[in-house]
């Protein structure tokens, strides 16, 4: 399996372009910081980008909106470890509307805990292509803008996870980054994604939601050479099925 050149490894590419010169410090107590996209009928994807030094762990909220009072994607993020397990993600900000959109990032724990990152255009960040993709966001969102250097091999074919269910995928230790995909047919999107590492050990928590069935994306750092599970929880109704895979 490919291998990407991990944006949080690598902070030296965010000078070229798109919103990485806005790449920061965020501080905790609920500090935030925003990042406007370029006009209505810009559709390039968003890459959110959020780490923290010396281990510290990383507790945030990322918004989308598209208007007043018009919050169409929220995420929340926890990790106990926001230098080895970062939050990276890929965030469909298209505004069916036509006007331009805001993304809010903020820090929701203590003082002491400042992350470090932002958001950015997605130019070839080097999330990779997934092959054996069965439907068509494997092919327009894993390639495309997104086709860096890296390749994926699809763990999983998509999978239905119907509302209120869970449904667990294990990868063995010898995996250090994971790649998780969802869509749905149209439908609000409602999850949560777990890394358990170790019974009892949730090591990473991403809540997700968003009002149209946005195709996500997010990596998920596996390191230590110790078998991982992900689990994908459906928080919607029984009417609201979404579809998942993972690709390594």
């Amino acid at each position: 399996p490919g291998r990407y050149d991990s944006p949080v490894r690598d902070r030296s590419d965010r000078r070229g372009g798109g919103m990485r010169s806005n790449f920061g410090t965020i501080q905790g107590d609920g500090s935030r910081k925003t990042y406007s996209t370029y006009g209505g009928n810009n559709n390039d994807p968003m890459v959110v980008d959020l780490s923290s030094d010396s281990g510290r762990p990383i507790d945030t909220e990322v918004e989308l909106w598209n208007g007043p009072d018009n919050t169409s994607h929220r995420m929340r993020f926890y990790s106990q470890n926001g230098s080895t397990r970062p939050f990276q993600a890929i965030v469909d900000t298209t505004n069916y509307g036509g006007s331009s959109s805001t993304m809010q990032v903020r820090n929701t724990g203590p003082m002491a805990f400042p992350m470090q990152g932002g958001v950015s255009l997605d130019d070839g960040y080097g999330y990779g292509s997934s092959s054996s993709s069965s439907t068509s966001y494997g092919s327009s969102y894993g390639g495309g803008s997104y086709g860096g250097s890296a390749s994926y091999m699809r763990a999983s074919d998509f999978i239905r996870v119907q509302g209120g269910s869970l449904r667990t995928m294990t990868v063995n230790g010898d995996v250090d980054r994971i790649r998780v995909d969802l869509e749905t047919d149209g439908l609000p999107l409602m999850a949560t994604i777990e890394l358990w590492q170790g019974p009892g050990e949730a090591m990473q928590v991403a809540q997700i939601y968003n009002d149209c069935g946005r195709p996500f994306s997010t990596m998920v750092e596996t390191p230590g050479g110790y078998g991982s599970t992900i689990a994908i929880r459906n928080e919607g109704p029984m009417e609201f099925p979404i579809q998942a895979s993972i690709a390594y």
